[in-house]
């Protein structure tokens, strides 16, 4: 949770800054978030830093029509001493928020643990 609450807060320190990419160091947990959100559009890529090979940036998506971010933030929903869970039939379908979820099949968006009737925890929403 620790790496979790890292990657959260450099996000959200990169949009507040209006930065469009940021650094963090990254295991593989990190880096299937990243693959996650880039598949699913929230990130256009990311690449290894070429001075620190455990280090990655990341390149946000933006609005061009806006000139901004295509989402405003970044909040933890579980926490260590708080674990929060979705059922299969308990996902927030209409919501502007994505999910995303530590289930059985791997991390998915609550969209798709809805498909698949799973539920897991859920480790963040993006907004």
């Amino acid at each position: 949770m620790l790496q979790l609450q890292k990657f959260i807060s450099t996000l959200n320190l990169s949009i507040k800054s209006k930065n469009f990419y940021f650094k963090i160091t990254y295991t593989k947990f990190i880096l299937n978030i990243i693959q996650l959100l880039v598949k699913r559009g929230y990130f256009i890529g990311f690449k290894l830093c070429s001075d620190n090979p455990r280090k990655v940036v990341v390149f946000f998506k933006m609005n061009l029509e806006q000139k901004s971010l295509i989402f405003s933030s970044c909040h933890q929903v579980s926490k260590p001493n708080r674990p929060i869970f979705f059922r299969g039939g308990q996902m927030p379908i209409n919501t502007t928020s994505l999910f995303v979820l530590s289930t059985e099949r791997g991390l998915l968006t609550h969209k798709e643990a809805s498909i698949y009737k799973i539920g897991g925890l859920v480790l963040f929403k993006l907004i």
